[in-house]
């Protein structure tokens, strides 16, 4: 519980300030944060509040012959962190090594599992068929920060009030519903044991990857609600309500019934396999979120694009490979107020004369102004006649040919985005329907444990 109020403090806080601020200060937040808790780690500790709780361990023998073991941390970071940075900088060895370090060790174990008799045998077996299906949840499940986060910054209306809503308070949906279901499943959990009732670990695991595909689909119900490219925000928390409750069905079980069916020679083995799962998780998500996250340049040189587009003129400006290849530098909206995009336009319009226009905004940065392309019939034109005057600055940019291109781009791009998870959705509860299948062979090869 007090790493979810941690998880739900930390968006609308280091968050906010990295979006509305800079995100060097957002990190700089998160550390201050740190160095507050250290500071009152040690001030409880020196209180005597944690009794014999908190301090050093006992001196023991030195893992390394002359080095003292109180000085190994500094060692291992020392180590790692330029490790890591390697490993970051060349992720495509992360993928390969991953691969084959799980094939080996999942060879190995089921080698291993030859030596023990039937009952611990099939112990062992139903560890490595879990632990397949953990895998499937935890790399769905961990979208949640990469590709879901990007979603929501570009397909949901955050807008609530007349204030959007900054997308890292997003991120703090999951911790709040946990907060608030966590101590309800537990209750049930106990009271399903208690009579006799309780079900058996792949049944509650598959009522997860059901949970988890239903959220995935329920997002994807918003597209027939959505306006202008943007799904309405309650489609979003629905998923994450559904991936929740799936996630308190899956998680808590996990380790737990790892320490239990593990022969007793092995059992940390097995646990650092279990977390190997997560990290193979994680890898395997940034993949599904290259699907999700297309470029705005990818989408406009799409034929769909295009002919989603009404005006001719607009046709053609994206045709020109020069301001085709401004997108490399500049958002969409910026690049539509440039010199090369309002002169393509002026000489292809015999109707419209284009211009920058800007209004004043208020946003959690503060006011502003913000610039975008909007047109005035031209003096000798008799075919096209000037919108009305509007006063409302979002609705003047959203009537505007910013406004017009970016709604189609936030079209595509949302059709893009809900095409994925949609086919996630599936995956998911078929991976839980094929566990419900395989449920009573699974639970008769745990032998009595839960």
């Amino acid at each position: 519980m007090g790493i979810n109020v941690g998880a739900f403090l930390t968006p609308l806080t280091c968050g906010a300030i990295g979006e509305i601020e800079g995100w060097k200060y957002g990190f700089l937040t998160a550390g201050v944060g740190m160095m507050l808790g250290f500071g009152i780690f040690m001030w409880a500790q020196a209180k005597g509040w944690f009794e014999s709780y908190g301090f050093a361990p006992q001196e023991q023998k030195p893992m390394l012959q002359g080095f003292p073991n109180k000085c190994m941390p500094y060692l291992t970071t020392a180590i790692m962190v330029p490790l890591a940075w390697l490993l970051i900088k060349q992720n495509d060895v992360v993928d390969v090594g991953l691969a084959v370090l799980a094939i080996l060790i999942l060879g190995y174990l089921l080698f291993q599992s030859t030596r023990y008799e039937i009952v611990q045998r099939q112990r062992i077996w139903v560890i490595v068929i879990l632990l397949l299906f953990t895998t499937v949840f935890w790399t769905f499940f961990e979208l949640a920060g990469s590709a879901m986060n990007l979603f929501t910054e570009r397909n949901v209306n955050r807008n609530f009030l007349g204030t959007d809503i900054p997308t890292t308070f997003f991120q703090s949906v999951n911790p709040l519903f946990i907060m608030l279901f966590a101590p309800l499943f537990s209750w049930l959990w106990i009271k399903l044991a208690n009579s006799g009732k309780e079900p058996s670990a792949p049944y509650k695991f598959a009522l997860g990857l059901v949970l988890l595909g239903a959220g995935f689909l329920v997002l994807t119900l918003g597209k027939g609600y959505a306006v202008a490219g943007l799904v309405p925000a309650m489609f979003l928390i629905l998923l994450y309500l559904l991936h929740t409750l799936g996630e308190l069905t899956l998680s808590p079980v996990g380790l737990s019934l790892v320490t239990k069916l593990s022969p007793a020679s092995i059992v940390a083995f097995l646990m650092g396999i279990w977390f190997l799962s997560s990290s193979i998780a994680h890898q395997a998500g940034k993949h599904i979120a290259k699907l999700t996250t297309v470029s705005e340049k990818s989408i406009v040189e799409d034929n769909a694009f295009t002919e989603s587009l009404s005006d001719a003129e607009y046709k053609t400006l994206f045709a020109d490979a020069a301001f085709i290849g401004s997108l490399d530098e500049f958002s969409i909206e910026k690049a539509l107020v440039s010199p090369v995009a309002i002169d393509r336009l002026n000489a292809e319009s015999t109707s419209w004369n284009y211009f920058k226009d800007s209004v004043s905004v208020e946003s959690a940065e503060g006011k502003g102004t913000e610039y975008f392309l909007s047109r005035n019939p031209k003096a000798d034109s008799t075919s096209v006649t000037a919108a009305p005057q509007i006063q409302d600055a979002e609705a003047r940019i959203q009537a505007s040919p910013t406004g017009i291109i970016v709604s189609s781009l936030r079209e595509q791009s949302l059709s893009i985005g809900l095409s994925v998870f949609q086919l996630l959705g599936f995956v998911a509860i078929g991976c839980g329907i094929v566990l419900f299948l395989l449920g009573p062979m699974v639970s008769k090869w745990m032998h009595g444990i839960k």
